[in-house]
């Protein structure tokens, strides 16, 4: 059956209740009056059994879109089936209550044994610590008596004569160093009749609650003045200064603290171990007070502080006074060097400039003869090389035979043009035919040395820095060309007597 259904059928009874007639038109209202009476919202039946279907028009009377007729007729069958139906649902209900109340139990029996378990596992932790600390006093018990074995063995003292014990006590005590003589109380001066101690030990004791400013203003007044006013000022605060331990320091810290917070929670009396927290700050008691006393009495504090303050202004007034009293020869003789010296850093500055300007043309003229110098060094290091090598060649060429130059050989020109071949006579070079002449005598006495070319033609030209430039480097490279044919030949060396070894 649908959800319409089963409400179609509870209202056929409920106006079969009521007498109205079977043959009867049911409005929006009389439904509506049904389900209040069963106590249910039309939002709830709607939500209601969402599983099975719902149809459209029972969804229409819930909303009160439109209305819907139904006709009433009471039939012996329908009864029947719902009761069919409504025992089934109860004893469906049954089940699963029962079944809910089985697995409660389970799970009452479940945590039950988890108790009991975890109970047993701390027993047995129990029964393992103490088992733990047997173990420990068992070992200690055997380090005793080895200890007592120990003691057993060493050699025990004679017993010594009365006489000789207090010879040597009495010498011991005569020996020891820094021993002060015990004298009696009678004798003993006390620590606060000495004026000048008692000063010192009442300011270093204010300065240790936290008042260090003030115990430095009373240093200035005289003795009997300053012991007053120390005294003064910690009898306002209760405090009786005797040969004091740190535990009753602290506490006295402590009661100025709470003085404070009974007074105004605002402002903050900063105790000297909040003070080891953040910068130092300097305490004046007159600033304590204004926080103790009433609203009353914070005038009569001002009015003395006032007084305060004008005689510090008077002091320093006078010892400023004291040091601008000066005679008028001195402060003429004081314009007098400053003028001086205005003149004297003038002049300096002056000979500083001219100095530099100096020092710019001689750097100048250095930079030129040091050019010129080295220009000079090259041109003669040039020549001397080109003579010395000339007579190389003369000695390798006696030596050595005549190489015949047909064709394998070039010529520079005066000019930066290319090379030209000069192998015949006909095909020769046309410009500079004396230059070429020379040029060739010297190849035919040693045709690799190809550097004596260049030097004859550049030594009409003038001397660039870029051709020194090459013939450095054209040195390094022979230099470097050498030594790889000494490692070569090494090397040549060693392999062939190795292979000498093995022939052998």
């Amino acid at each position: 059956m649908s959800l319409f259904e089963e409400t179609k059928l509870n209202i056929k009874r409920y106006l079969f209740k009521q007498k109205k007639g079977d043959n009867k038109q049911i409005t929006y209202e009389d439904v509506r009056g049904y389900l209040l009476k069963k106590n249910y919202s039309t939002k709830q039946i709607y939500t209601k059994r969402v599983d099975e279907e719902i149809d459209k028009q029972y969804i229409k009377i819930i909303k009160g879109i439109s209305y819907h007729s139904i006709t009433t007729s009471s039939s012996s069958d329908d009864e029947k089936e719902e009761e069919e139906g409504e025992k089934k649902k109860k004893m469906k209900r049954k089940r699963e209550r029962e079944k809910e109340k089985k697995k409660k139990r389970k799970r009452e029996r479940e945590r039950k044994r988890e108790r009991e378990r975890e109970r047993e596992r701390e027993k047995e932790k129990e029964k393992e610590k103490e088992k733990e600390k047997e173990k420990e006093k068992e070992k200690e018990r055997e380090k005793e008596k080895e200890i007592k074995k120990t003691r057993k063995r060493k050699e025990i003292p004679k017993p010594r004569s009365p006489k000789k014990a207090k010879q040597e006590t009495n010498q011991t005590k005569k020996t020891k160093p820094n021993q002060k003589p015990n004298t009696p109380k009678s004798k003993r001066k006390k620590a606060n009749d000495d004026p000048q101690t008692r000063l010192k030990r009442l300011s270093d004791f204010v300065k240790w609650i936290g008042f260090k400013s003030f115990s430095e203003s009373v240093k200035e007044l005289p003795l009997k003045e300053a012991t007053e006013a120390l005294e003064g000022f910690l009898e306002e605060k209760e405090i009786t200064h005797k040969a004091l331990t740190r535990n009753r320091a602290m506490n006295i810290k402590k009661t100025l603290h709470k003085k404070n917070s009974e007074s105004d929670s605002s402002n903050e009396f900063i105790t000297p171990t909040r003070l080891r927290r953040r910068k130092k700050v300097n305490y004046d008691l007159d600033q304590y007070k204004l926080l103790l006393y009433t609203s009353e009495e914070e005038e009569e504090i001002i009015e003395e502080l006032k007084k305060k303050t004008r005689i510090e202004n008077e002091m320093k007034n006078k010892k400023i006074n004291q040091g601008e009293k000066k005679t008028e020869t001195e402060t003429k003789n004081e314009k007098e060097s400053e003028k001086e010296n205005e003149s004297e850093s003038e002049n300096e500055k002056e000979k500083k400039k001219k100095n530099k300007k100096k020092n710019k043309k001689k750097n100048k003229n250095k930079k030129k003869n040091k050019n010129e110098s080295k220009n000079k060094n090259e041109n003669d290091i040039k020549k001397e090389n080109g003579n010395e090598k000339e007579s190389e060649s003369e000695s390798e060429s006696e030596s050595e035979s005549e190489i015949p130059l047909e064709n394998n050989y070039y010529l520079y020109s005066t000019d930066d043009s290319d090379f030209e071949l000069s192998g015949n006579e006909e095909s020769g070079p046309t410009s500079n035919e004396e230059s070429e002449t020379t040029i060739n005598e010297e190849l035919k006495k040693d045709p690799k040395k190809h550097w004596i070319r260049e030097n004859k033609v550049s030594s009409d030209s003038e001397e660039s820095p870029e051709s020194s430039e090459l013939e450095n480097k054209n040195k390094k490279n022979k230099k470097k060309y050498q030594k790889k044919k000494k490692k070569k030949k090494k090397k040549n060396q060693k392999r062939k007597k190795i292979n000498r070894i093995h022939l052998l």
